[in-house]
């Protein structure tokens, strides 16, 4: 991996190697946000700055605006209005739920970071909206089921139960 202060800068990569490149930018972006930058194959990481799909910000490798419109289009490939995995949106309601339980508000949603957002995860619009949706989903179901246990506990004049998760 070519650091970005290196004098050395790889030639551009070919039409072939460009399409590869492609199509395992996004692959590549979710390793990196993981922390796995040693599971990329070997030359990439140079490849996609050359190509100014990724660059360099402060140590960490960061997706260009050329490379999230590249994530974009190949996300628009595989993902037109394709729903999220049943695990995952249940994971993201019941983080919802679990945050609402806690006592944090709607605006604590984590996809509301800058750094969960589609421009630093290179993900598309649509699916940054349906996890954001199953997390306020999960948040909204926990916090309307505690505003019921309260008040069926005011009618009935009992003390409000804990609600645990």
């Amino acid at each position: 991996m070519t650091h970005p202060t290196s004098a050395m800068r790889s030639a551009k990569p070919g039409p072939h190697r460009r399409e590869t490149l492609r199509e395992a930018l996004q692959t590549s972006v979710d390793m990196l946000f993981r922390r796995r930058a040693r599971d990329i194959p070997e030359g990439y990481i140079d490849d996609y700055v050359a190509l100014n799909w990724l660059e360099w910000r402060g140590g960490d490798l960061k997706l260009t605006p050329l490379g999230g419109e590249i994530c974009s289009e190949a996300s628009g490939r595989s993902e037109t209005h394709a729903a999220l995995a049943p695990p995952e949106h249940a994971e993201l309601v019941r983080q919802g739920a679990k945050a609402a339980a806690r006592g944090d508000t709607a605006c604590s949603n984590p996809m509301s970071s800058t750094q969960n957002g589609p421009e630093a995860t290179g993900e598309s619009q649509e699916r940054w909206t349906q996890r954001s949706e199953a997390w306020l989903a999960g948040h909204d179901l926990q916090s309307a089921m505690a505003r019921l246990t309260r008040r069926g506990a005011d009618a009935r004049g009992e003390e409000t139960p804990a609600i645990r998760s």
